[in-house]
């Protein structure tokens, strides 16, 4: 999937939300849909999602510590609360 960004994102300085990528005139995603669980993919490991969230990984993380402690929602991209 394309869509396109810019705009009011760009206006938007790098630090006011954890967005990263305020620059970027578009973006890309895969989507993929199956039915068996045990083919689900999703755990790329911690400096993976550290290099996703760049210079806003440690803001998220302290928010995840601070909001969700008990990791109840654990089922993606992990922030780890005890990071």
């Amino acid at each position: 999937m394309f869509q396109q960004v810019g705009g009011a994102i760009a206006r938007v300085a790098l630090g006011a939300t954890a967005y990263i990528n305020r620059d970027a005139a578009y973006d890309c995603f895969a989507v993929s849909i199956w039915i068996d669980p045990g083919d689900d993919l999703g755990d790329e490991g911690e400096d993976r999602i550290s290099e996703a969230y760049g210079s806003s990984y440690d803001r998220l993380a302290a928010l995840k510590r601070k909001y969700e402690p008990h990791n109840l929602f654990k089922g993606n991209q992990n922030f780890r609360p005890n990071e």
